[in-house]
């Protein structure tokens, strides 16, 4: 079984964060202001997954 190091468990929960953030911060916008920002979490859970991926290498 597979340990989870605290530092991969803290990059994981950074776009989750970042989600609540958004979510709370959100006004009436048009939709490519929603979909710019769905984009770049979109981007930020994928870098960090890259990231802890780089964590199992090592």
């Amino acid at each position: 079984m597979r340990k989870f190091f605290n530092d991969e468990i803290a990059i994981n929960t950074i776009p989750f964060i970042a989600l609540f953030v958004v979510a709370r911060s959100l006004c009436k916008k048009n939709i490519m202001y929603y979909l710019t920002i769905i984009d770049g979490l979109m981007f930020l859970k994928a870098v960090c997954g890259v990231v802890n991926g780089l964590f199992d290498i090592v």
